[in-house]
């Protein structure tokens, strides 16, 4: 007997027991309607009890037992059955589209089909009732159950059209599917082409938007994570540029009140320079757009005209410009000219190169400064937040890498950028 009835309802407990254990394994996770699932199996549960009784009561008859008993056990298990279908169909719609006026509408197949069948307890023989032999005979009121699962079908249909409206993709396909599973089931089910599959495919469409609901909201959650870490990037971009303005206009101030205690006329001049040096840059530090090669280059030439202002230095530089035509992200280069101008050379000459060459599908910038500076032990520490910024905005801001080497020749700075990358 339990194994006729285990055979009979085998895809049953095989689709519940996978709701169950993903269920079970996203317990931490807020799937949407997450308790209205955990009724919905509780039903399910419930409705396969149900069955069970129902057919081994069914058997025990068919067995010559023809107990008083078996024929309250079967009403009681068939009215069960009669009022719990259509509400776990309700509870699958409700999981579909769990607004308000949709629950409304929703409840009403349900609650009066509960309302027709719950006197056959008491023996009222409207929806169905069980003879003295234990024979099930349908009453005048026996299609309300179908009828209210053809409205729930409906229900269901009018979804479909209506995320397949809103071009849903996604939901319109689960949708429709399950529509189709549900009509399919229930017709077979009522013109007895095969039947015993209602409770299986009922807790597989379950099982399925379940699933659906879980991709769902890990799409979500890495869509989140993704906009959480460019926020993060974005704003690491805002404050390692707002920390290195001032130290280019501190520097620049330094250079030009070291000259107007000598030339009040190249002061002047310097000053003027200056200004189209901060129009400039504080247009670039307000921006995470890349910028073009030549627009950094011509920063780099106003603040190296700057300290060539001042003529107790006497700093060359040699350009080979291999190519151009690619954008870096702004205040790029200039840090590392300014680092070989403060740290690179003597205070009295030296030379800085600067050099780009293309190697594939990345463009390298190389600044050499000759090394007439007095070499520290450690001369990293030089870097300061000016070539430690600069790194870590070339990362964030393009993929881009900064290497230093350092050597009695001087330093040399290799910052390598990858042409096809301009943004986050």
């Amino acid at each position: 007997m339990l194994l006729s009835f285990f055979q009979s309802n085998f895809m049953t407990f095989m689709a519940l027991i996978a709701l169950v254990a993903i269920m079970t394994a996203n317990r931490k996770t807020a799937i949407p309607a997450a308790s209205l699932f955990k009724t919905t199996v509780v039903l399910l549960i419930l409705l396969i009890a149900a069955d069970a009784a129902d057919s081994m009561a069914e058997e025990a008859a068919a067995a010559g037992n023809n107990l008083p008993q078996l024929v309250q056990v079967r009403i009681i298990a068939g009215t069960v059955c009669y009022i719990l279908r259509p509400i776990i169909i309700m509870l699958e719609l409700l999981l579909l589209s769990p607004s308000v006026t949709v629950s409304i509408l929703c409840l009403a197949p349900a609650l009066f089909n509960l309302l027709v069948t719950l006197p056959t307890v008491w023996g009222t023989p409207y929806v169905f009732w069980i003879d003295e032999n234990v024979h099930w005979h349908g009453g005048p009121l026996h299609l309300v159950v179908y009828l209210s699962q053809l409205a729930y079908v409906l229900i269901l249909f009018a979804f479909s059209i209506r995320y397949f409206r809103r071009k849903n993709l996604m939901r319109s396909i689960i949708v429709i599917t399950i529509f189709i599973q549900a009509i399919t089931v229930a017709f077979c089910e009522y013109t007895n082409l095969i039947t015993g599959y209602v409770n299986a495919v009922t807790t597989l469409c379950i099982l399925e938007y379940y699933v659906y609901l879980s991709l769902v909201y890990q799409q979500q959650m890495q869509e989140t994570i993704v906009q959480k870490e460019r926020d993060i990037n974005r704003s690491n971009l805002l404050l390692l540029r707002n920390q290195i303005q001032p130290h280019f206009i501190y520097n620049s101030l330094s250079i030009i009140r070291s000259l107007a205690k000598r030339d009040s006329v190249g002061a002047v001049r310097c000053i003027d320079s200056f200004s189209e040096y901060l129009k400039a840059h504080i247009g670039a530090i307000q921006t995470d757009d890349l910028i073009s090669f030549e627009q950094e280059l011509q920063n780099v030439k106003t603040y190296l005209s700057l300290v060539q202002a001042d003529y107790t230095r006497k700093v060359a530089v040699i350009y080979e410009l291999n190519e151009t035509d690619f954008k870096i992200p702004p205040l790029s280069l200039e840090p590392i000219i300014e680092n070989a101008v403060s740290h690179g050379i003597s205070k009295e000459t030296g030379i800085i190169s600067i050099r780009t060459e293309r190697l594939d599908d990345n463009v390298q910038i190389i600044v050499a400064d000759n090394g007439t500076a007095e070499k520290d032990p450690e001369p990293i520490m030089h870097n300061g937040i000016g070539l430690e910024n600069t790194r870590k905005r070339l990362e964030l801001h393009c993929g881009g890498t900064l290497e230093m080497e350092n050597s009695q020749n001087g330093m040399t700075v290799t910052i390598t950028v990858p042409i096809q990358k301009e943004s986050i």
